[in-house]
């Protein structure tokens, strides 16, 4: 039943379709929602556009591995966080040199399953001066999660990140999507291909 004759198009570089069913879904606006080629393009795009080449991308140790490799293909540092010292001390736990621009919080955690509570998540952003991504790709098998983080006014540096691949068991379609204040989900806009999902 599909209209072949819609393959000659170029798809809407910005999916407003699909964006206008997420912000609904997620309690948000369509200007507050970015999708990517899954989620490991949008942790690309972030990189690239957070990240400065004398600055550094951190993460807990352990976490999902894509970050390390992301962080090499930047040419950036990587920096491993211990869980404990993090949720202890965020100010102190996340060194100041090199400069951690970007921080990548797996939640629940991959591979270990642990999980921190939202109120914790927002206080490791609110002492954290760079951009943290709260990477929620298994959001779903929580108790709880930091979507009304992302959507909050108060919270100018934290986006939260939701995948199709894993509840929705949609990995095929390779569609991932970001949430968060509207300055950084056009700095993602600006950085990204043309037509980067169908």
């Amino acid at each position: 039943a599909f209209d072949l004759d819609r393959l000659r198009r170029y798809p809407d570089p910005v999916f407003t379709e699909l964006r206008k069913a997420l912000a609904k879904l997620n309690g948000t606006r369509v200007e507050n929602i970015f999708v990517g080629n899954g989620s490991d393009e949008i942790l690309a795009l972030a990189a690239k556009t957070f990240v400065e080449g004398d600055e550094a991308i951190g993460s807990l140790d352990p976490s999902y591995s894509l970050y390390k490799t992301i962080a090499a293909i930047r040419d950036v540092k990587w920096i491993g966080i211990e869980r404990a010292d993090l949720l202890a001390n965020p100010a102190k736990a996340i060194p100041a040199k090199p400069k951690v621009s970007l921080m990548l919080l797996t939640n629940p955690n991959a591979p270990t399953g642990e999980f921190i509570e939202p109120r914790t998540v927002a206080k490791v952003a609110a002492a954290f001066r760079g951009v943290m991504i709260v990477d929620e790709a298994y959001a779903d098998f929580a108790r709880a999660n930091c979507m009304k983080l992302a959507t909050a006014k108060r919270n100018r540096n934290l986006i939260v990140m939701r995948t199709f691949s894993k509840s929705y068991s949609l990995a095929g379609l390779r569609v991932g999507y970001a949430v968060g204040p509207k300055t950084l989900i056009d700095a993602l806009y600006k950085v990204k291909d043309s037509y980067n999902i169908d």
